[in-house]
């Protein structure tokens, strides 16, 4: 009998929240998730979190310490994010077809895999 049905979200501390918040929204287009609050959507940040819309949360909170570990985006179109990474000065530290790996503010891998 399986108990667990998915993954809801996966929470990585950071010491730079608007560095991270700048990275995962702004240069690789994650959009801020949601929460409802008397019925009304809310977007899901405040000055000590962010959680991040992948299907299941991508979750950054303020801390001490960046947690370190590596984070795997399917994305629809590999060649443009990595032109539109590249324009911003990103290159990958790996490249293969079907993915690429970039390194984030704090030090994760970011695996970009095709699909």
């Amino acid at each position: 009998m399986a108990f667990v049905s998915g993954l809801d979200s996966v929470v990585f501390d950071t010491p730079d929240l608007a560095r991270v918040r700048a990275f995962y929204s702004g240069v690789l287009g994650l959009r801020v998730g949601t929460h409802r609050r008397d019925g009304i959507a809310v977007p899901d940040e405040s000055d000590t979190y962010v959680n991040l819309d992948t299907g299941a949360l991508l979750c950054f909170e303020s801390g001490a310490a960046a947690q370190t570990g590596t984070i795997v985006l399917r994305v629809t179109d590999l060649p443009g994010l990595l032109g539109s990474l590249r324009t911003q000065g990103i290159e990958p530290t790996r490249e293969r077809p079907g993915f690429a790996i970039i390194v984030d503010p704090d030090g994760r891998e970011v695996i970009l895999q095709a699909g």
